[in-house]
């Protein structure tokens, strides 16, 4: 599933805390990058879909996009939407896949 899917690319960015918090910091930083954008551009479970369905170079100003060894921009995306996807179904989105 979807979501599945997207929490558990959330949970990878977890152990980076322990191991290289800056490395931690400078995942957070890029999620927060891609999650400011889907704040702007995705307002229901199938906006997120199509994010998910494209490749994470159609995300503005490269959001996702930075060299990094322990985090791919693939993972940032996904860790994002389901962060994006939790604030959807606080503010009563439809959620269903």
């Amino acid at each position: 599933m979807t979501r599945a899917r997207w929490r558990l690319a959330e949970e990878r960015l977890y152990p980076l805390a322990l191991s290289d918090t800056e490395a931690y910091q400078r995942a957070l930083q890029r999620v927060g990058r891609v999650l400011a954008e889907l704040r702007v551009n995705c307002h229901s479970v199938e906006d997120l879909l199509d994010v998910d369905n494209k490749p994470v170079e159609s995300l503005s100003a490269g959001s996702a996009e930075q060299s990094d060894d322990f985090i791919d921009a693939r993972t940032v995306v996904e860790a994002a939407c389901a962060l994006r996807l939790v604030e959807l179904a606080a503010q009563g989105a439809h959620t269903h896949e």
